[in-house]
Formats: C-alpha cells, structure tokens, sequence
C-alpha cells in the first residue's frame, strides 16, 4: 500500500480510459489527443475543488512504468497530475546509480512522447 505525502481527493467518481470522440489535451505533456486515441480520463474533488484529468497513451505508459519499477523495488510511485512526468524524471535521476539503464529506459519513453507531439 502506496503512503504518498500528498492530499488524495476527497471524492474520487471516475478513472477509466476512453477513445476521444473530439480533440482533447493531455494534461501532462500538453499534446493533442486526437479523435480516436484513446486516453485515461480521471475525476475527483481535491479540497472542494473537482478537477478533471486527461493523460495520453504515451504518459500512461511512462507512469505505469514508473509505478512497476517502483514495485520491483518495494517502494510506490508518487505523483501529482500535471508534474508526473517530472516526477518520473527525479526518480530516474535518483535511482540511476544503482539501477543500470534506468536513464535509458526513461529516455525511450520521453522520446516517444516527443514524437507523438508532446511538449517535454
């Protein structure tokens, strides 16, 4: 069990993933998610306030990465929506000297991000 310093939302409704009917941006690389992608749609109140979050195929797949290989070892993934791909960068950073080819992988990642049209 994850224990993330940061507030959980208060009221969490939703958290699926969907295919666009209409363009939408992801809330973490900033890019088009054109009509057809599909993309993870997340909703929660957060001290009051309901937010809305779209995340693209590219920065799901950056953050599950990041959330398996905090698993492997034995630590969780914590993130805000909005920063997680800085949040994945810190830990790459912060493991790299003992995981080998940790920089590597994240870098892949970001690549693919980029080509698909992120702004990272």
């Amino acid at each position: 069990m994850c224990d993330c310093d940061y507030d959980q939302p208060s009221i969490f409704s939703e958290y699926i993933v969907k295919s666009a009917r209409k363009d939408h941006q992801c809330c973490e690389c900033q890019r088009t998610i054109k009509l057809g992608e599909t993309y993870e749609y997340t909703f929660g109140v957060w001290n009051g306030v309901a937010q809305t979050f779209k995340t693209c195929e590219q920065c799901q797949e950056i953050k599950h990465w990041a959330i398996e290989s905090y698993e492997e070892s034995n630590d969780c993934f914590c993130w805000h929506y909005g920063r997680m791909l800085s949040d994945v960068r810190e830990y790459a950073n912060e493991i790299a000297r003992d995981v080998p080819g940790i920089t590597m992988q994240w870098g892949r990642r970001m690549i693919a991000i980029r080509r698909a049209g992120g702004n990272v």
